[in-house]
């Protein structure tokens, strides 16, 4: 069946239990499936062969080390022969290193400004190795070391006296005036003791220290790796001691969250209150105090009305909040079931990870293309293809035009977009498979038993994951070109927005309307995501296409508003504050193993000194944090099944009058009350045997009136 998303088809045809509430024979996860979306797979594999093109001429046309390699006032690459690097005039194969020469002259030596610092930066030349020897700035000629001259390789003194005259009359040879340093094969001048600008002193200096900082902080990375082991397996145990512990205390944990941020609230209004009255208080006809204590008084006023609306939300919320407390504790149940599953989203980063790499390297070839590329409509290599186009479109534009594609050229703007483009887009479809296949392992343990009585399924993950795969490929794909348009669309506006700031530096109202169209964005981004990931569990449990399971997401999230809002935020805060406290405390003990062995030698054999523990224990918190990540994706996604699954019951079979609700006993005993419990333990879990024949008979009358 395929969906109406992608193709034109029957509404009536597609009605099926969920639009006329009647449960069918395959109720809960539905085997019996059918692709969904499926014109949607060749648009996406026609996309990506169009990426691969773009690729190739990027790889034929690029050279991404013109964007490392230091480039000199003529655009040759340091390093290279003529005729390679950046297609350089000159043969610098024993020149890798670009000095900049500051073309002063003697009687306005003492006024060196950035703007003529910056001017150098275009006259680089290419040099064997950044000149030590220095003249004296305010009397080149006098004791001038001839080392301390460079020309440029356009220029032929006859000899080194011809060479100083040329260098003091500024005729293609400099002076050298400042002593360098080395950073990327550039000799940047050091700019002590001299007359440049304070602000670029610090500027150089801050560049030179960054440098060193970060040669260090490599080397130190990669001696204390023991520590980074150690500290990311901790990571890993500590995320699932978290789940185990939220299934025990998860009911202790929520309340307690929500009391200390009620006092905190409260308590921070109402200090700040008291700061604003006592300095009213001491004010008297002092205008600037009595308009600081108005600030107060306005702050601590609002935090307290928002306390106060705190409270009624808590009070008004509280059974809902129980709910909550159940769905965290049922998805903690289900990860310890499935604790396999944090395989997928472990594929899904290193799948982002080598998506981002292909996009950056296919990024600095196109950034980098020197070969300019012309579809010509007149060449025999392409007239074939262009009329071809034209035939399919329908016109006769392609069949007469011209595009050359090149550095500088729109064509080549339009390649890099759609470079970013595929990233946008590959990135929100790897999501997809991730998070689909997530739900639909959960989902299938939830309705593979009723009540208590579940059963882990063999190879559960596979199944799901060929579910995802064999079916409902199309969906995904659809639901993630959703997300990446509206991603590229932020991505726009901000280049944009960068233009437009520039021309209106001084109006106000402009700004905030910019502003405010970011925020529209960027909350409509959220939207897409938020109703794809609930249209991603409605196609693992459901198995309809993408449009129809957002529909019914939607449809489900409506009718349980309040307690899918109280769940996803407390849900929020909770896995937000383990995320923090896990990857601080890995970082912590990444800290301490480091200093302990620096004072006792615990791993002396494989891990020497570390000057600087602080820098490894960064590294540490950094990757620690991806996997908390992962994990609190895994966890988050099973929460939301269950929520989903329990909202579905709920609205296709009410009050259980088609069967069994398959939520545990205790979502039952929350959602349900004392009497339904009751009830089941009577009888069956819709009644009594007799209640249950009555039902029956009923429900035989109805449908012979129907007929």
């Amino acid at each position: 069946m395929v969906d109406c998303c992608c193709k034109p088809c029957n509404k009536e045809k597609n009605k099926d239990d969920f639009d006329n509430k009647v449960i069918g024979p395959e109720y809960g996860i539905n085997r019996k499936r059918g692709c969904t979306d499926i014109l949607c797979i060749p648009i996406f594999l026609l996309f990506w062969i169009g990426m691969l093109v773009i690729a190739a001429f990027g790889f034929w046309s690029g050279n991404p080390a013109a964007l490392i390699e230091p480039i000199d006032f003529a655009g040759n690459m340091c390093g290279y022969a003529q005729g390679s690097g950046n297609n350089n005039a000159y043969n610098l194969t024993g020149k890798p290193y670009l000095w900049y020469p500051f073309e002063f002259q003697p009687q306005n030596i003492m006024n060196i400004s950035s703007s003529r610092l910056l001017d150098a930066l275009q006259m680089g030349v290419c040099v064997k190795s950044c000149p030590n020897d220095i003249v004296n700035i305010l009397d080149p000629m006098k004791n001038l070391p001839f080392d301390a001259v460079v020309c440029r390789y356009d220029v032929s003194p006859k000899n080194a006296f011809d060479k100083l005259l040329k260098a003091y009359h500024g005729e293609g040879c400099y002076f050298n005036y400042f002593p360098h340093e080395v950073y990327f094969k550039r000799c940047i001048p050091m700019l002590e003791n001299s007359t440049v600008d304070q602000a670029v002193q610090v500027v150089f200096k801050q560049t030179i220290k960054f440098t060193n900082g970060l040669k260090q902080g490599l080397s130190e990375v990669w001696r204390s790796w023991p520590a980074l082991i150690i500290s990311a397996f901790l990571c890993l145990v500590l995320c699932f001691v978290f789940v185990l512990l939220m299934r025990l205390f998860v009911g202790i944990l929520v309340r307690v969250v929500i009391l200390v941020f009620g006092a905190v609230l409260g308590c921070s209004g109402g200090y700040i209150l008291y700061i604003g009255v006592q300095k009213w208080r001491v004010s008297d006809f002092d205008e600037e105090l009595r308009k600081s204590a108005r600030y107060w008084l306005a702050g601590g006023g609002i935090i307290l009305a928002c306390f106060v609306i705190y409270l009624l939300l808590v009070l008004f919320l509280w059974r809902r909040i129980r709910k909550t407390i159940a769905i965290l504790k049922e998805g903690s149940r289900a990860v310890n079931k499935f604790p396999t599953m944090l395989l997928i989203p472990i594929i899904g980063f290193v799948l982002i990870i080598g998506l981002s790499f292909w996009w950056a390297i296919v990024a600095a070839f196109l950034q980098s293309s020197q070969k300019p590329l012309t579809l010509s409509a007149n060449d025999p290599r392409w007239s074939k293809y262009m009329s071809e186009i034209s035939t399919f479109m329908n016109t006769t534009k392609f069949g007469n035009m011209t595009i050359t594609v090149g550095e500088g050229t729109t064509a080549l703007q339009v390649l890099n977009i759609y470079n970013i483009f595929a990233y946008f887009w590959g990135v929100a479809f790897i999501d997809a498979v991730v998070y689909c296949t997530l739900a639909g392992v959960v989902a299938g343990w939830y309705f593979s038993g009723v009540g208590d009585d579940k059963k882990v399924e063999k190879l559960s993950l596979f199944k799901s994951f060929y579910r995802v795969v064999r079916y409902h490929l199309g969906s995904l794909i659809f639901g993630s070109l959703i997300v990446a348009i509206v991603q590229m669309l932020r991505y726009l506006f901000r280049k944009i927005k960068q233009r437009l700031q520039q021309k209106l530096l001084n109006n106000a109202i402009s700004k905030l309307a910019l502003n405010a169209i970011e925020a529209v964005l960027w909350v409509i981004e959220k939207i897409v995501k938020y109703i794809n990931k609930n249209a991603y569990i409605m196609i693992a449990v459901h198995g309809s296409g993408f449009c129809q399971s957002a529909s019914r997401a939607f449809v489900i999230i409506v009718e349980n508003i309040l307690i899918v809002g109280t769940t996803n935020t407390i849900s929020d805060v909770v896995l937000f504050l383990a995320r923090v406290t896990i990857t601080v405390f890995s970082s912590v003990i990444c800290y301490l193993l480091i200093d302990l062995n620096n004072t006792y030698g615990f791993f002396k054999p494989i891990m020497p000194t570390i000057d600087y523990a602080i820098i490894p224990s960064v590294v540490a918190a950094i990757a620690t944090f991806f996997i908390t990540t992962m994990f609190m994706l895994m966890y988050e996604t099973a929460i939301d099944t269950i929520l989903i699954c329990v909202s579905y019951e709920l609205f296709i079979n009410p009050d259980e009058k088609q069967g069994p609700y398959y939520m545990s006993s205790r979502l039952r005993r929350v959602y349900l009350g004392s009497k339904k419990m009751n009830q089941e333990s009577s009888g069956c879990c819709g009644g009594s045997k007799e209640e249950k024949e009555e039902n029956k008979q009923e429900k035989e009358m109805k449908e012979s009136n129907s007929k």
